[in-house]
C-alpha cells in the first residue's frame, strides 16, 4: 500500500484521499485529524463508492508504546 503521512495535518489527510484513483491501495496515518474541519470527510467519500477500513496497529517493545491509527481505503 501506498502511505500518506498527514503530520497531523487535516489539509494533508483530505488532499490525498482522491490519489485512492490512481493506487490500488492506500495508507493514510492519523486519519481523524479531518475532524478538525470537515468532520463527516470520510463518510461523504463512502457515499462517494470509495471503501474505507480502519486499521489499528499497536506496536511494544522495552523502551515504548506506541498505537498506530491508519485508514486504507480504495475506490470500489
Amino acid at each position: 500500500p501506498s502511505l500518506v503521512e498527514t503530520y497531523d495535518d487535516h489539509r494533508m489527510a483530505m488532499a490525498f484521499a482522491p490519489a485512492a484513483l490512481k493506487f490500488l491501495f492506500l495508507e493514510i496515518e492519523n486519519p481523524e485529524v479531518v475532524s478538525k474541519s470537515y468532520p463527516t470527510f470520510w463518510s461523504d467519500l463512502k457515499k462517494a463508492d470509495f471503501r474505507l477500513e480502519e486499521i489499528l496497529l499497536v506496536l511494544t517493545t522495552k523502551s515504548f508504546f506506541c498505537i498506530f491509527v491508519s485508514m486504507f481505503f480504495e475506490r470500489k
